[in-house]
């Protein structure tokens, strides 16, 4: 897995996984396989509605392969509402 260093120094894999279109078991599942294949970089949204499996996913994958959650980054965009901004 190729990573970018932030300026923070933290490591940002640069090949990530998407679940725009994963709900229910199947996320979760999807999830679980990304891991064990070597994915580290999971990506989601709120509008997705898929976090709780999103999180189910990346946990047992991580057991699965004997990882710790600090090797996974999990990207999770909001929207304008939810973080009440104003633009």
């Amino acid at each position: 897995m190729k990573y970018s260093i932030l300026n923070s120094g933290n490591k940002m894999p640069l090949i990530g996984f998407g679940t725009f279109t994963l709900t229910n078991s199947e996320c979760k599942e999807a999830v679980k396989k990304a891991i064990e294949v070597g994915y580290r970089h999971i990506d989601t949204a709120e509008i997705y509605d898929n976090e709780k499996e999103v999180g189910l996913g990346i946990k047992r994958g991580m057991q699965n392969v004997g990882i710790s959650r600090e090797d996974i980054l999990s990207l999770l965009k909001y929207g304008r509402i939810t973080c009440n901004m104003k633009m």
